[in-house]
């Protein structure tokens, strides 16, 4: 996660499990795996983004997939369809 703006109140990305409060800096990033190296889900990578209380945040996320999810949409031909998958 990059950050793309300085806020001058609030606006935290908080790992809970970690203990671990980062307060948002323009020109800054963040990166963290979200798997284990077996490729399970590590739960201790929960976070959340604490409320903006003064100014504003912006803020550029860039995925990393792995294994070979990155060729999967779920796409909607219309407002009745239900979701299908398909691959690209």
């Amino acid at each position: 996660m990059f950050y793309l703006s300085d806020v001058p109140s609030g606006g935290h990305t908080v790992f809970q499990k970690w203990g671990l409060s980062v307060r948002p800096q323009k020109g800054a990033a963040l990166f963290w795996f979200n798997l284990h190296r077996n490729g399970t889900e590590d739960e201790t990578t929960e976070h959340a983004g604490c409320p903006v209380i003064r100014g504003t945040k912006w803020v550029l996320n860039k995925w990393f997939h792995e294994l070979n999810n990155d060729f999967a949409l779920y796409c909607v031909d219309d407002q009745t369809a239900s979701f299908q998958y398909f691959y690209i």
